[in-house]
């Protein structure tokens, strides 16, 4: 769970943004579950540069999170009602993966910078989207066979159907549980084909 924190030129602390302000988003696409923060953010006149510094904290590390299965993501992504399973208990981690998109912008939104307006000689510029993704080594309890059981199966049936997305899904899923027997099913049952 990051926690965000923008340095301005010269190292000090020009906003900060808690845990609390990262959203969680589940999987869609080709996107992996994960937490989102939109962070718009513009520098003073004169301010060549601003720093963005991603952590986590021990009391974000000790929570968890609730994660859908891929089961019901997979009702949901198909327009059908989703079945009745419990969501995942995932376990927060100090591992993770951040992903950051910048892009421009013609608005200027200063949060937590002085707000002066820009020279005319200077021109604007935008730290945007910070993402971070639930790790996928983020799980560390132990799953009944039962579960690995369900994944394996899932794999082999979405991949007779020719759904590779559904599979890559389930092995991403299965992953982050903890479970390596369904990216083996997965590789078995493409090198077959």
């Amino acid at each position: 769970m990051p926690t965000a924190v923008v340095l301005d030129s010269q190292f000090n602390v020009a906003a900060t943004y808690p845990s609390s302000e990262f959203k969680f988003q589940e999987a869609s696409g080709f996107k992996d579950n994960r937490f989102v923060a939109d962070l718009n953010l513009t520098p003073a006149a004169g301010q060549d540069y601003l720093y963005l510094l991603v952590y986590t904290t021990q009391q974000d590390v000790a929570k968890t999170t609730m994660v859908p299965p891929p089961a019901k993501v997979y009702a949901k992504a198909t327009g059908k009602q989703p079945p009745a399973i419990n969501d995942i208990e995932v376990k927060h981690s100090l591992n993770g993966e951040v992903i950051v998109n910048a892009t421009t912008s013609n608005g200027t939104k200063f949060i937590g910078l002085p707000t002066t307006v820009f020279s005319s000689n200077k021109a604007s510029k935008q730290v945007g989207t910070v993402q971070s993704v639930v790790n996928s080594q983020a799980v560390n309890t132990a799953v009944d066979k039962d579960t690995e059981t369900y994944f394996n199966q899932a794999v082999t049936k979405a991949l007779k159907a020719k759904d590779i997305n559904k599979a890559m899904n389930l092995v991403n899923e299965a992953e982050r549980l903890g479970l390596k027997s369904p990216r083996q099913t997965f590789l078995k049952q493409v090198s077959l084909k």
